[in-house]
């Protein structure tokens, strides 16, 4: 009998402290099934156990990334709706007239005026999804491989070179190395060089020159790839280089063409790469020279194996 009672007593020794033990973890999983679908608060850890705060700690590191990409997509669609409202408020406006005219001339230039707007959005919406794309790139579901970045820039400045013959630009590639390895999506590298080159080239005036270099360099204790696109054109006042690369700042002349989104682009995808960008003055204090540093790899894509972030 005393055993028997010993045995009941224990039992309930347990299952109290079990109770007891248990209920904060309880209430955290209350506290999660309570939660807003939307809500992206961080989760307070009560009364845990000291082993079980890493747990929670580790929810709220998710849920701060994914505070992250909410407040992206978030400033993406408020962009993108006050940047696109425009060009189609114009364009509505330009049908509306077109309509009304009788006179066939007069309607033939409103109609290249519309299709010339139209191409402004175009631009326009390529380059938001493209910058949306540049933001998403540091996670899983872009794949990262090694790319050459010789290999790129020279497809850019061939696909390129006849937006600077036709204002008659010096445009060359300056370097002594054959290969620059570096990690990342080749997709966006293209679009990062076409990006740097098409804005030299639209801010450089006739008879211009701009030039592309691409060297390995020692940085610490690691090798890095430097690249650099310089023109001789107007350049950008110190003052302001470092707002360039904020959506939709433009330093450009009125009446001259650009989205205001080609630098930040640029930015987003350096960023993702581990590197960094930044904005000098050029040649003798003329003109604008942008430095793109990426850490480099050894190897290329028969050594390496694919891999994600």
């Amino acid at each position: 009998l005393r055993q028997v009672a010993m045995l009941l007593l224990a039992a309930i020794l347990v299952v109290l402290g079990l109770t007891m033990e248990l209920r904060p973890l309880m209430h955290l999983k209350d506290q999660l099934a309570s939660r807003d679908a939307t809500s992206v608060s961080p989760i307070r850890p009560g009364q845990l156990q000291l082993e079980l705060r890493p747990i929670v700690e580790a929810i709220n590191q998710t849920i701060q990334r994914l505070n992250t990409q909410v407040a992206a997509q978030k400033r993406f669609i408020t962009d993108a709706a006050h940047q696109l409202r425009t060009p189609l408020t114009l364009l509505d406006s330009q049908i509306q007239f077109a309509r009304r005219l009788s006179d066939q001339d007069r309607r033939s230039e409103v109609l290249q005026a519309m299709q010339e707007s139209s191409r402004n959005m175009t631009e326009l919406t390529n380059k938001l999804l493209l910058l949306s794309q540049a933001e998403a790139s540091n996670t899983t579901a872009f794949l990262r491989q090694p790319v050459d970045l010789m290999a790129v820039s020279a497809a850019v400045l061939e696909e390129i070179v006849d937006l600077a013959q036709r204002k008659n630009i010096d445009l060359g590639l300056e370097t002594k190395i054959q290969h620059a390895w570096v990690m990342g999506n080749e997709a966006l590298f293209t679009a990062m060089m076409m990006n740097l080159v098409d804005n030299a080239i639209r801010y450089t005036p006739v008879n211009g020159k701009v030039t592309v270099g691409i060297a390995i360099a020692i940085a610490a204790s690691h090798e890095q790839v430097d690249i650099s696109v310089s023109d001789n054109g107007p350049g950008i006042p110190a003052e302001v280089r470092n707002r360039v690369f904020e959506r939709f700042f433009r330093n450009a002349a009125p009446g001259q063409e650009g989205t205001g989104l080609g630098l930040a682009i640029v930015k987003e995808i350096v960023i993702a790469a581990q590197g960094t960008v930044t904005l000098a003055a050029g040649e003798q204090q003329r003109g604008l020279t942008v430095l793109v540093q990426l850490p480099a790899i050894a190897t290329g894509p028969d050594e390496a194996a694919d891999n994600k972030i």
